[in-house]
């Protein structure tokens, strides 16, 4: 019996005769394996043929990233003349990340399984410069997944700017 590995994407002919080729990369000389009686092999290799191509199809693919947390990233204003309104906007986000977590996290389909939240946060001195940078490093250095915006129009759009470019508003 002739045995051959490979990736195949056409029938092959071998000195013995014309070669059964599996999709998946082996084949066998089936016109020797007839010849020899060998009707069932030919069935078997072909029975598992399917059952390994259902197994590739149905199979949920295995990821090869893999996360344990949500890392969720703002600034908050703790001096500077945005001081108080950013601290209470910073108390509710704190809550609802208490909450989720209280909860398990949130479901995320990619791994399917819940996630918990991960703040990560930094004083912006209520300056402008100094969202930017913030930002910058809350997407590259911490790999937020989701920015929340600060507190002030003036502080959002210049974090809305850095977001934008890196895909996490």
């Amino acid at each position: 019996m002739s045995f051959r590995i490979g990736w195949y994407t056409t029938v092959c002919k071998t000195k013995g005769g014309e070669g059964l080729i599996i999709f998946f990369g082996f084949g066998f000389d089936s016109t020797r394996m007839l010849k020899k009686g060998g009707k069932d092999m030919v069935q078997k290799i072909f029975f598992c043929a399917i059952v390994l191509l259902s197994l590739m199809v149905f199979l949920p693919p295995v990821n090869s990233y893999s996360k344990d947390n949500i890392v969720v990233g703002t600034t908050i204003s703790t001096t500077g003349s945005f001081t108080f309104a950013s601290s209470q906007g910073f108390k509710g986000l704190q809550v609802w990340v208490d909450d989720v977590n209280k909860r398990g996290g949130i479901f995320v389909n990619e791994f399917n399984k819940k996630l918990p939240i991960k703040l990560v946060y930094y004083d912006d001195r209520s300056d402008k410069e100094t969202v930017v940078r913030l930002y910058e490093k809350l997407v590259t250095d911490d790999k937020a997944d989701i920015c929340f915006a600060p507190f002030g129009s003036t502080l959002t759009g210049a974090a809305a700017a850095i977001t934008e470019n890196m895909a996490k508003c």
